[in-house]
């Protein structure tokens, strides 16, 4: 069973949680949304544009429309997908890792 076994529908129904239902926000086409099947890690920067802390990264779902492209980052930790520095149980069966 692979730790990523349920992470597309799990950031699936984050998004719809939150009134977001699959309306690409560049082309307004409908039904064209696609999450990529694994976490995305968005390096964190300064302003300075340096690395904040070497190797730290923001883990993202990735969503691409189908029709023009365009992709749209989504904060796991912000959807509630996974756990807080320090520990705590990720919510939706655990889909991502920290």
């Amino acid at each position: 069973m692979s730790v990523f076994e349920n992470y597309v529908p799990a950031v699936a129904q984050a998004l719809q949680q939150r009134g977001l239902e699959g309306e690409c926000s560049v082309c307004r086409k409908k039904g064209q949304q696609m999450i990529h099947g694994l976490p995305i890690a968005v390096p964190v920067y300064e302003e300075a544009g340096e690395v904040k802390y070497p190797g730290t990264s923001m883990p993202a779902a990735a969503v691409i429309c189908n029709q023009c492209g365009a992709v749209q980052f989504f904060s796991l930790g912000a959807l509630g997908l996974i756990s807080p520095p320090g520990g705590g149980e990720a919510k939706a069966g655990g889909a991502a890792a920290n």
